[in-house]
């Protein structure tokens, strides 16, 4: 039996025994097999696009499930190729693909991106875990791909997923890529990813200001102390994915590692040239006095490249690492960093302290100001005289808009708790102006508490943000008591009172 065969049953036997847990259903197993015995190689591989291409298509073992597929310009079925598999939590295909399609390209991935994946929803795991099987399993018929080289590629909630599925395919998943997710040191996804009989690499992203990036940091450092291969990469935003350029850096990290595990063939030309990239920052930090980026450059040499014949001889390299890991500055800066870390931690936590209270007894709006900081917050997210710090309450301002603009707000609604949906909805507005979703839950929530300006106001930011459509608007009976306002009609034309 093959590898490639193998794999493929192996592997939806362990999504079916995911689904059966959750689920309780054998039904599953029955649905499954029968997609996966029925599938014809031939007709699958007919239906792939040419390389260079990216086409969307129906999955053909689960006919719910739709995803785009990339191949490189070099692709050819007659070898075998890593493929990473792409999961935004939005049911957004494209997104992720587009900013790793030209990185794939070069380095010779294919990529299959989901339309099914996705997170903050009752059902998110399932819904995750039937997209990400049925691409595993098309992979397998339709493609000629390295099933020893999978890298699953995720974002916030499906990041996690990604970091929880990953030991399940041990032996099969070479990386994971979480971006703006993290698993906890000492969890049992952690436990297991560090007992895996071969290791994945973890690729740790996250924006300097996403509320997430310190569990993100924090998930590094533990690895630290672990055989894992794994890298932190930062970028310049939020809570998002990253920007192409960080998105090809991470995946020529993982080719890297995988060169350095003989999962991948050597290019000694190519790797010479990522030692020199890696040289350039090292040496543009030291002439600059930047011990602490020095340090980091210089990890990197050394972690990554130590061991590979084609570098030669890097003795130079630890050398200086371990000179710059004794000097202050670097000692300073680790001790300082791990002590921003640990306040912003500490802050979520009685965030959520906060939400828990205020589910149980409204809190007073100034109270509640008071309670989240958010005054001492603003200001020092505004201070430019210690960015440092200055980002961490960014982070710690993002941390409560999460909660006070999507989370509490929506399941207040959903419970019809209108006047919980609104107080949480003022304090949000105190961090930064709403949009979205949140700008029509404000708009039901102040009308069905009798606040006229409040609604109006949320009805044209959530009608000018995408947070809701006209038709949706029209026919909500939330909205029944602002119908009669001019400026409802101002917004929705036709539609007022004397239209009904």
């Amino acid at each position: 039996m093959s590898a490639s065969t193998s794999l493929l049953r192996w592997a939806t036997g362990i999504c079916v025994a995911t689904l059966l847990v959750m689920s309780g259903s054998a039904q599953s197993r029955t649905a499954v097999a029968q997609a996966v015995s029925g599938s014809d190689s031939k007709t699958l591989e007919a239906a792939m696009p040419a390389p260079g291409e990216t086409v969307v298509r129906r999955s053909r073992s689960d006919q719910s499930q739709r995803y785009a597929v990339f191949l490189p310009d070099s692709y050819d079925v007659n070898e075998k190729w890593p493929v990473a598999f792409l999961m935004d939590p939005r049911r957004r295909a494209h997104v992720p693909l587009e900013l790793f399609r030209d990185a794939a390209n070069e380095l010779g991935f294919a990529l299959i991106s989901s339309f099914g994946t996705v997170s903050d929803e009752p059902t998110a795991f399932e819904q995750t875990e039937a997209a990400f099987r049925a691409m595993l399993v098309d992979a397998q018929t339709m493609l000629s791909i390295d099933v020893s080289r999978m890298y699953l590629v995720g974002f916030s909630g499906t990041a996690h997923y990604a970091l929880a599925v990953a030991p399940d395919l041990d032996g099969h998943v070479a990386g994971v890529v979480a971006v703006g997710g993290a698993m906890p040191p000492g969890s049992d996804q952690f436990l297991a990813a560090a007992s895996m009989e071969r290791s994945y690499a973890v690729a740790s992203v996250a924006g300097r200001l996403d509320f997430n990036y310190d569990h993100a940091r924090e998930m590094s450092r533990a690895l630290d102390d672990t055989e894992i291969n794994h890298r932190f990469f930062t970028f310049d935003g939020t809570h998002s994915w990253p920007p192409a350029t960080t998105a090809t850096e991470v995946l020529e990290w993982l080719q890297l590692i995988a060169v350095k595990q003989r999962l991948a063939d050597a290019d000694p030309t190519w790797v010479r040239q990522q030692l020199s990239v890696y040289r350039r920052r090292a040496n543009s930090a030291l002439a600059t006095g930047d011990r602490v980026a020095a340090h980091e450059s210089y990890t990197r040499i050394v972690d990554d490249l130590a061991g590979l014949p084609s570098v030669g001889d890097l003795k130079g390299a630890a050398d200086t690492l371990r000179t710059l890991t004794r000097s202050r500055d670097v000692k300073r800066a680790r001790k300082r960093e791990r002590q921003t870390g640990e306040r912003v931690v500490a802050y979520k936590l009685k965030m959520v302290e906060f939400v828990e209270r205020y589910r149980e007894r409204q809190i007073a709006h100034e109270r509640g100001v008071k309670d989240l900081r958010l005054d001492q917050l603003r200001q020092q997210a505004a201070d430019a005289r210690d960015p440092e710090q200055a980002q961490a309450a960014q982070r710690m301002l993002a941390s409560a808009y999460a909660h006070v603009a999507f989370y509490e707000p929506r399941s207040y609604v959903q419970r019809q708790d209108f006047v919980r949906a609104y107080g949480v909805l003022r304090l949000a507005r105190e961090i930064r102006p709403l949009s979205g979703r949140a700008c029509y839950w404000l708009a039901q929530s102040a009308a069905q508490v009798g606040t006229a300006d409040d609604a109006i106001a949320g009805l044209k930011c959530a009608l000018s943000s995408g947070g809701t459509s006209a038709t949706e608007a029209t026919a909500d009976s939330l909205l029944e008591s602002i119908r009669s306002d001019p400026r409802y009609r101002g917004l929705l034309p036709g539609q007022g009172e004397l239209e009904r």
